[in-house]
């Protein structure tokens, strides 16, 4: 009798492991699915023209330096990271600034020859402008990279910016 319950119990557990691992052979791996992620754009207009001037991150009450580029920051492959012109005075940043960014005497061309950062000291007593933006909007784009600019201008032209895109500032 011990004998056929043994032999049972490994008759049932090969079976168990061969439904287990048949199971896992169908089981066909999905391929990844490349998932299009809106690209966050953000365009702004400053009281004057600062476009050749770099940018910094200030805390909401100006006095401190939250965030600054290195010198290479300011570069995307050999080419600076200026803004872009728009419509209508508007610019399409390519640096990654904020509603708290202030901008620095300093200009792109100066600053990326710089072999370190500025110190928090040094930016605060090299300010142009502590507060130069009078509007900014965050915009989720879709499409072709190549279409940004023309999809930006038509939503200035248009005056769509305020309800298609969201109002930082």
């Amino acid at each position: 009798m011990k004998f056929k319950n043994l032999l049972f119990i490994l008759t049932a557990g090969l079976f168990l492991v061969a439904c287990v691992n048949t199971h896992k052979a169908e089981k066909k791996e999905k391929p990844a699915q490349v998932v299009k992620v809106p690209h966050q754009t953000i365009i702004y207009k400053t009281k004057a023209n600062f476009d050749n001037l770099v940018p910094v991150g200030l805390s909401d009450n100006k006095k401190e330096v939250v965030s600054l580029p290195a010198p290479t920051d300011l570069f995307n492959g050999n080419n600076l990271r200026t803004p872009i012109q728009l419509h209508n005075g508007y610019l399409l940043d390519q640096r990654g600034i904020g509603p708290n960014t202030a901008f620095i005497k300093t200009t792109y061309q100066e600053y990326s020859k710089r072999s370190q950062p500025m110190s928090s000291p040094e930016i605060l007593n090299n300010i142009k402008e502590a507060d130069p933006i009078i509007e900014m909007y965050s915009c989720k784009y879709k499409g072709a990279p190549s279409e940004l600019v023309d999809w930006l201008n038509d939503l200035i032209d248009k005056g769509q910016l305020s309800t298609k895109c969201t109002k930082l500032k």
